[in-house]
């Protein structure tokens, strides 16, 4: 590892000479530290890559009952786990600290900042950024190596919760692979609105400068991390049996609604500095897709929020339908009439749903401080009540047309994932070109709908349209259908 350390830092050093030689400039050794251990590169995919394989082996290997009694506690065994992995990190700290003075021998030695580090150019922003914040280069090179090791720290510590809580290898090794996906997806794929969840903002301070505009914000981030886990410590490995019941029962519903209340408040976060409206945080949010306008997040959350509340309401009728009993039939006298008198409580639920959405957006939107007129500024000629009418009546029309198509499916098929995994095909017809005239039933709620040429009540004729025929046909099939399902 020291050997692939040293090549690369020497061939960082040669690209710094050659950069600063074409600009008559001097540089010192600080200005090929700085830049190697604040390189994201050679953080991403060599030193964090070490680190996660030394987390999941030390915590797997050291994992033995007779430890547990050892220390008395969960806490304690990974308080413990916790000083034996921060010497290793302080060992391959310093190692890299060696190879960077091995390959910084010969440059000029100084307390100060160079020449070249102030000079604005491209390629030179970690050096830029660190000149114009601190009055020294010492000062930058314990603060990055203070934060990597913090950050190293607040992993091993939610790492070992995770495992003495689940008990499973899998669950550890998956935690480390998401982590290592989030650590290179976070730079080059997931937007600045995700800066909190950046791994690349707390591995490198330059860009967790560049991020949070302060190099204090990340530090901060990472004690309240660790603080939350340090006070976790006690709690683990007792017997909470009706907060892990709660939990089991109701972890999907907490995860859908988390999703969905962390995707708007980072869209807040992203457009709280553009002339923006609560209405324009309103579209944006469930902008979903048009055939003009394409993006991936916007087309992510719409399969999380709408089709996730239609998974819910699955679950629900399935529910229904494994309790359903002769005497349910004697009751309502036909299976149609059984399923009216199921859905009354989900059309209930989707306006409610409807609702809640909206009036998220705006508390969202009071917080972050946006205007409330009522009106938009990227669709200035659609009036507030055009914007009302497409999110809840067009809304509405298309949540109701996706339940009553899964239902449709999961009656025929006798299969419940089947239904919910076509309707997930049917998505495709979101994508840019597919749904052409928007004449098929699938994301005609979008709020990106808003300024297509077609006009929003084509698409409540269509939702309209699609609805009742597909209610007609399920109507069809229950009266024809045996109570034996």
């Amino acid at each position: 590892m020291a050997t692939f350390i040293c090549l690369y830092l020497w061939n960082e050093r040669n690209s710094l000479l050659a950069e600063a030689e074409s600009v008559s400039l001097s540089v010192n050794f600080w200005d090929l530290t700085l830049r190697g251990v604040s390189d994201v590169y050679l953080i991403v995919y060599l030193m964090f890559p070490l680190y996660l394989f030394k987390i999941g082996y030390q915590l797997t290997v050291s994992f033995d009952y007779t430890q547990l009694i050892r220390f008395k506690s969960y806490g304690q065994w990974i308080i413990n786990q916790m000083k034996g992995f921060a010497l290793f990190n302080l060992l391959i700290l310093s190692l890299w600290n060696i190879c960077s003075l091995l390959v910084s021998i010969g440059l000029p030695f100084s307390g100060q900042w160079s020449e070249f580090s102030a000079l604005e150019k491209s390629g030179n922003e970690i050096l830029f950024v660190y000149n114009h914040i601190f009055s020294m280069p010492v000062i930058a090179w314990l603060l990055q190596f203070l934060l990597f090791f913090m950050t190293l720290m607040v992993i091993q510590l939610s790492t070992a919760i995770l495992y003495t809580v689940s008990k499973r290898k899998w669950a550890l090794n998956s935690f480390l692979v998401l982590l290592m996906l989030i650590s290179i997806l976070s730079f080059q794929v997931i937007p600045a609105s995700f800066s909190f969840i950046s791994l690349p903002n707390y591995l490198s301070l330059f860009h967790g400068i560049e991020s949070f505009s302060s190099p204090v914000t990340p530090f901060l981030v990472l004690f309240i991390v660790l603080g939350i886990g340090c006070l976790l410590l006690p709690f683990i490995g007792r017997n909470f049996q009706s907060v892990q019941v709660l939990v089991k029962d109701h972890w999907a519903g907490g995860l859908f609604v988390g999703m969905i209340g962390f995707t708007i408040i980072s869209n807040a976060l992203q457009y709280e500095n553009e002339a923006m409206t609560a209405v324009d945080l309103w579209i944006l949010s469930f902008f979903g897709t048009t055939n003009e306008e394409f993006s991936l997040l916007s087309f992510s959350f719409y399969i999380i929020a709408f089709m996730g509340f239609v998974y819910f309401v699955q679950l629900f009728l399935h529910e229904q339908i494994v309790k359903m009993s002769y005497m349910s039939i004697i009751r309502y006298e036909s299976l149609t009439k059984w399923f009216l008198a199921s859905f009354n409580p989900i059309i209930r639920k989707l306006i409610l749903f409807l609702l809640l959405l909206s009036g998220f957006i705006a508390i969202v939107a009071f917080c972050f401080g946006y205007p409330f007129p009522l009106q938009s500024n990227l669709y200035p000629e659609s009036s507030m009540g055009i914007i009302a009418y497409h999110f809840f009546v067009n809304g509405f029309l298309q949540v109701t047309f996706y339940i009553l198509l899964v239902v449709l499916i999961s009656i025929v098929t006798m299969d419940v994932m089947k239904s919910f995994i076509t309707l997930l095909a049917l998505s495709i017809f979101m994508l840019p070109k597919l749904n052409l005239s928007y004449l098929f039933p699938v994301g005609l709620n979008s709020m990106g709908l808003l300024g297509a040429s077609q006009s929003i009540f084509l698409h409540t004729s269509v939702l309209l349209a699609y609805a009742l025929l597909t209610l007609t046909v399920l109507a069809y099939i229950l009266n024809k259908k045996d109570f034996s399902l």
